[in-house]
């Protein structure tokens, strides 16, 4: 992600350092073309990428409240057991 994330701003310094002449222009120009539709590709992937983790992101953190309320019972049984 970090490569990618480093292509991202390079595309990104290449745009900003040409002069800007209008939309019409900057898509006549190929290698500037090629690069925004690189960079969009690698958008959309590190976009499906980060939607992938936050949603194994939402799994980890209900199973860590499943095993928290788990351990806090266990924690209330042991305590109520020792204080008979």
């Amino acid at each position: 992600m970090e490569a990618a994330l480093m292509r991202l701003d390079a595309a990104a310094e290449a745009i900003l350092e040409r002069p800007m002449q209008g939309a019409f222009d900057m898509v006549a120009d190929d290698d500037l073309k090629e690069a925004l539709d690189k960079a969009r590709a690698e958008n959309r992937v590190l976009r499906n990428e980060l939607m992938e983790l936050g949603r194994k992101y939402e799994a980890l953190k209900k199973a860590a409240g499943t095993v928290t309320d788990r351990l806090d019972g266990t924690i209330g049984e042991i305590s109520s057991m020792l204080e008979r």
